[in-house]
């Protein structure tokens, strides 16, 4: 079986995954070829890329496709915390990918850490968080965001705070600390909806590319989520890998069988 791994030429950290990704497939006997280029891409049997950008030509093949982590512990580091872990999926990005297995034990989950707080039932203000600006799927700009919420918003008799990006403003502080009074948290299909949800804060996922689109409703005026969570956050754990786990062969045992389907 021959694998071929794609990474941007300036971008170490994508890099410095294929790189373990491969160790851990050539462990398994699969034949890896890593290049910043495509030529040698229509020779495997399937490709690797970092975010689901594989070319047209490329994409009737099977797509593993990488990308930051999820829930990646509490450094207060956003991008340290993002890249602890490399997050895989075959054919698709995040919640767009196959499904893989939706009955995984506990294990990965536990040695994570995070606790699932429960519910919360009040709180003075829906928390809007946006994508980053150059993000492919984002919706808009704060103007959209709060215009999809101006209907609802006289209901529930609560003002909105917008969110962007932490990257694009490092002033707002942790998200831990603009859900801490935040009735409702409103995504699109950011991760932010992942640290809100193992918070018990209710939150609503707009596009089905969240990861936290199981335990989560689509619009603020539908009845809140406030369902079970755990086999959800089971699951999300065998969705992600760190470094030594991709270089070891440890990620691939578990991920070729989405291949094989």
């Amino acid at each position: 079986m021959r694998a071929f791994l794609h990474y941007e030429s300036r971008a170490a950290h994508q890099l410095d995954a294929m790189i373990a990704l491969g160790s851990g497939l050539a462990r398994h006997g699969v034949h890896i070829d890593i290049s910043p280029g495509t030529a040698s891409a229509e020779q495997a049997d399937f490709v690797a890329w970092w975010g689901d950008k594989v070319p047209a030509e490329l994409r009737d093949k099977p797509r593993l496709i990488l990308e930051a982590g999820y829930i990646n512990g509490r450094s207060g580091d956003y991008v340290k915390d993002r890249l602890r872990f490399v997050s895989v999926g075959w054919n698709g990005l995040h919640g767009c990918a196959d499904p893989g297995p939706l009955d995984c034990p506990p294990d990965r989950w536990e040695a994570i850490g995070v606790k699932l707080r429960p519910w919360r039932t009040g709180g003075n203000y829906i928390l809007i968080c946006d994508q980053h600006p150059g993000d492919s799927v984002s919706p808009g700009n704060r103007r959209w965001w709060v215009a999809a919420l101006h209907d609802a918003e006289p209901d529930m008799k609560l003002n909105s705070i917008y969110r962007p990006h932490p990257l694009m403003a490092d002033e707002m502080g942790p998200l831990s600390q603009s859900l801490r009074d935040a009735a409702m948290c409103v995504t699109w299909s950011s991760t932010a909806a992942l640290e809100s949800v193992c918070l018990g804060v209710p939150t609503v996922a707009i596009n089905r590319g969240s990861m936290a689109w199981p335990v989560t409703s689509r619009k603020v005026s539908d009845p809140p989520y406030l369902g079970e969570r755990e086999q959800w956050a089971y699951n999300l754990a065998y969705r992600q890998w760190t470094h030594d786990e991709l270089a070891n062969g440890e990620a691939w045992r578990h991920l070729r069988d989405g291949l094989e389907t």
